[in-house]
């Protein structure tokens, strides 16, 4: 459909009440019957640069929304959000494309949105191809400590994070401020040359996303020396929560050849950060290739599956209280469950420690059975019939109105007990009809 006829199916469709004081429409440079004129309040006026619209929303007063019709739009300039405002596609992210020029072609070294007040929505884009040096990072999305933020529906690509030889750069596509959402978001093929995240840095929270195929490496000076270790290919989690995600084929790397240095594959987790329903498989790292945790961390109902070497990893440093509740961590071999830390509990799990495994703390009603999964080949981490890991996890308050990854209840009306993992059992797939 091209850009023309859309505008018109929008404004037969009744949105152009929408162009009240305080609406802003953008649409790609070039679309028939469009004359930019500020303050871009209409489809007829509607600008085609998405950093002159958001600027002219800005000088207006709240509520502010954008509106932004199907196309890709290039930037030369990060899109700066300094005040509440609504930033959305018409129709999603699929079609609605915010490119950071980051190319061999055009090299723009330029991250794609800078988040940073209370109040922003930003909502429906594909957002690629975007690039910062510093140790804020977030080359594709940057959201601000401290502020009310939400970013929805989007998928962050091919986006890179960097901070010169040695130094940190948190989130190759996006870094996460304690007080943001980032839901229901696709983030993948990340970079981040700055070691705090390949895909994602998170202080806050992280829900309903898949992350996946992103890599932060180890930043090293010129003499192949340096500090900075790389941690957390797909998230670096530091006292956020991640709930009901997928992150699989991450990495965390070091270029230089030393085996020291990358922890955390899929996560690196600390400092009071907290995990649930989720699956983290087939990641790569030294130390942690599924998960890498320090101290004061919760997880519980996560799957942690077919990763290389040492799947789960607890370090000695992991001393102060960590938990892990409902977990399932299987092992081919001694070593993926490592743990040599005091102050580390284990209950109502599925795991295979290593041979120097040690509980200082609780270590109750687990079990190291083949947890049975239907089909790990196929990365299918539902529970088959049998599993040891069926309705035998412990209840939390929070599972009351919670779902598991596909969505099912997440302590199923039959037994009213939750299962180990990020899946809960069901004999029936589909709707199931309970009479009483």
């Amino acid at each position: 459909m091209n850009t023309h006829l859309m505008i018109r199916m929008i404004l037969a469709a009744g949105l152009t009440q929408l162009a009240v004081a305080g609406t802003h429409f953008v649409v790609p440079p070039e679309t028939p019957d469009v004359t930019p004129t500020h303050p871009y309040d209409s489809w007829e006026t509607a600008g085609t640069d998405l950093n002159v619209v958001v600027a002219a929303a800005l000088d207006g007063s709240a509520p502010r929304t954008v509106n932004v019709a199907d196309g890709i739009y290039y930037l030369t300039n990060q899109v700066n959000v300094t005040q509440a405002l609504t930033l959305q596609s018409v129709n999603g992210r699929d079609v609605t494309v915010v490119d950071g020029n980051n190319t061999v072609a055009k090299a723009v070294t330029n991250r794609c949105f800078y988040l940073a007040a209370n109040d922003i929505l930003l909502e429906g884009f594909t957002i690629r191809n975007g690039y910062f040096f510093g140790e804020d990072g977030g080359g594709g999305v940057y959201c601000a400590y401290d502020f009310n933020i939400s970013v929805i529906d989007c998928r962050i690509i091919n986006c890179v994070a960097t901070n010169g030889n040695d130094k940190y750069a948190c989130g190759g596509g996006v870094c996460v401020g304690n007080q943001t959402v980032l839901s229901r978001c696709e983030v993948i093929g990340n970079n981040n040359y700055g070691a705090y995240g390949g895909g994602v840095y998170a202080g806050g929270y992280v829900v309903g996303c898949t992350i996946a195929s992103n890599t932060v490496h180890y930043a090293y000076n010129s003499e192949g020396g340096g500090t900075a270790e790389a941690n957390g290919g797909g998230v670096m989690l530091s006292s956020g929560v991640i709930s009901n995600c997928t992150i699989f084929g991450n990495s965390a790397v070091r270029a230089i050849g030393s085996t020291s240095g990358r922890y955390g594959g899929g996560v690196r987790i600390s400092s009071g950060g907290k995990m649930f329903n989720s699956l983290i498989h087939r990641n790569t790292a030294y130390r942690g290739s599924g998960i890498y945790v320090r101290d004061l961390t919760f997880i519980q109902n996560c799957t942690v599956a077919d990763n290389t070497s040492y799947g789960l990893y607890i370090p000695s440093q992991a001393n102060i209280t960590n938990w892990l509740v409902n977990v399932i961590c299987p092992s081919s071999s001694a070593g993926d469950l490592t743990l040599n830390a005091t102050g580390f509990n284990i209950v109502d799990s599925c795991c295979v420690p290593s041979t120097n495994f040690t509980v200082a703390g609780l270590f109750v009603n687990n079990t190291q059975s083949d947890p049975q999964f239907e089909n790990s080949g196929d990365a299918n981490y539902r529970l088959a019939k049998g599993s040891p890991c069926i309705d035998a996890g412990t209840n939390a308050v929070w599972m009351a109105d919670a779902v598991d990854l596909d969505g099912n209840r997440r302590i199923d009306a039959y037994s009213l007990i939750v299962d180990m993992g990020c899946y809960e059992y069901s004999p029936m797939r589909g709707t199931q009809i309970l009479v009483r």
